[in-house]
Formats: structure tokens, C-alpha cells, sequence
């Protein structure tokens, strides 16, 4: 298992600033959203060749890359959106990623057949880039509960739809992680550590999510992938980053 930090706790910082603070904290990776990418480097053409450059002054591996997400829930709007999540994947390649993490749009705004209907035609584009899609769990999402996960791969059981278990998401939406790795385990390409109480986020270990049972089964599990740090503040960043390197 590879350690690498997600950068919700720098949201508001510039990104340049946020890779310094990232590598200075002692990550030697990082995820990124592609929210961020397109918002600071809106005026440049060649986005992929200057962020590599970036990441390699900063010695930081890009671990993975939040996709703007299926999220439309007018069936007329679908087209725009794939072809959006389309150009993300072609992006991410280009940075020499495997996977896209992307999550589904408002539970009660989208419905699960739109949602269908999105990942049916963006399937086959990802197959033609070799890359996977990593369905990311999110609370009050599509994506929330393991039956939504069940669902979708009841009508598109393929092998390049993979799981990203988000363990504070899945904690806010009442599951357990470690039982969602137990039934997606085979499909998990991305764990996101997070702890909390209540819906209040604390650093891992503090909470009530018992990231050690989850770090232990990944481990028995075989899991190679990535675990993604994603915390609130820096100071709980940074905290994540030896409290993670003591379980590994």
C-alpha cells in the first residue's frame, strides 16, 4: 500500500502552494481534482507537460485525479457531461494515470437510470484509453450506499468500473467502510482514509472509524493501491501521514 494526500485541507489555497505544503508535510504523492487543474491553468494549452514539471520539482508522484463527475440529472444534458469526463480521462492519461475517480450527482435529483445511461457511454471510451473508472462514494450522492454499488455492477459488470471506498463519506452515510471493502475488495482501486465523530472530522485514529481494522483487512486482501490521506486542516494532514506510516 502507497500513502499519498488528497488536498481538501488546502482548498483554498493557490495549487503551487498547496503541492509545497503537501511535499514539505513529507507526502511523496498527491491527489488532485480536476476542478482545480482547469480553474489555475484555464489559460494554458499545454496543462499536462507544465503540471508534470510541477509535481517533478516537488518530487510528488500524482496518485490520482477527481474527475467533475456524472452529475447532471437532465437525460438532455448527459451528452455535454460525458464528453467533459471524457476530456478529464484524455488529461489524465496524458499524466500517465491508470484510473479517474467519479462520483454520481445529487441522491435525490439523479436518477439511477441517468446514471446508467452515463457510465454505458463512458465505458467504451475508457477501454480505448485503457484507463479505469473509480466509482467514489459519496454521502447524499448516487453512489452512497454498497446496494448502489451492488446495483451498478448487476447491469455493467466490466472490468474497468473499479471502487474508490471513501471511509468518511461511507461513515456519514451510516456504513461501515470495512464492510464495503469486504464486499467491493476485489474491485477497491482507491482507499480514502478520513476519520470522524458524529460528522465532525478528526484525525485517524481519534474517531469512530476503525481505520486500523480497515488498513488490516486491505492488507489481507492483497491491496496494492493507493491510500489517499484526507483530512480537514494541515496540522491533521500532517498527523495522518505518521499515524498511517506506524500501520504500515
Amino acid at each position: 500500500m502507497r500513502l499519498s494526500s488528497s488536498t481538501r485541507c488546502l482548498a483554498d489555497w493557490p495549487l503551487l502552494k498547496s503541492l509545497t505544503a503537501v511535499s514539505e508535510t513529507g507526502y511523496q504523492a498527491v491527489e488532485l481534482s480536476w476542478s482545480r487543474i482547469e480553474s489555475e491553468f484555464s489559460k494554458i494549452q499545454s496543462r499536462a507537460p507544465l503540471l508534470r514539471a510541477i509535481l517533478d520539482e516537488h518530487e510528488l508522484d500524482l496518485s490520482g485525479m477527481n474527475t467533475s463527475g456524472l452529475t447532471v440529472t437532465n437525460h438532455n444534458e448527459l451528452t455535454k457531461n460525458i464528453t467533459d469526463v471524457h476530456e478529464q480521462m484524455k488529461f489524465a492519461r496524458t499524466m500517465r494515470l491508470t484510473g479517474v475517480n467519479l462520483k454520481g450527482g445529487n441522491r435525490r435529483q439523479q436518477s439511477f437510470e441517468t446514471l446508467i445511461h452515463g457510465l454505458k457511454a463512458l465505458i467504451p471510451l475508457a477501454e480505448e484509453l485503457d484507463i479505469t473508472i473509480n466509482l467514489a462514494n459519496q454521502y447524499n450522492s448516487r453512489i452512497e450506499q454498497p446496494e448502489d454499488l451492488h446495483n451498478i455492477f448487476q447491469q455493467l459488470n466490466h472490468p474497468c468500473l473499479r471502487v474508490l471506498n471513501d471511509t468518511g463519506q461511507f461513515h456519514l452515510a451510516s456504513v461501515n467502510p470495512r464492510d464495503a471493502l469486504r464486499e467491493f475488495g476485489d474491485r477497491t482501486e482507491e482507499i480514502r482514509i478520513a476519520d470522524m465523530i458524529g460528522d465532525t472530522p478528526t484525525p485517524p485514529g481519534e474517531g469512530e472509524i476503525n481505520v486500523p481494522a480497515i488498513i488490516e483487512h486491505a492488507r489481507r486482501l492483497g491491496y496494492k493501491g493507493w491510500l489517499v490521506a484526507d483530512t480537514d486542516t494541515l496540522t491533521n494532514q500532517r498527523r495522518t501521514l505518521g499515524y498511517l506510516q506506524k500501520l504500515l
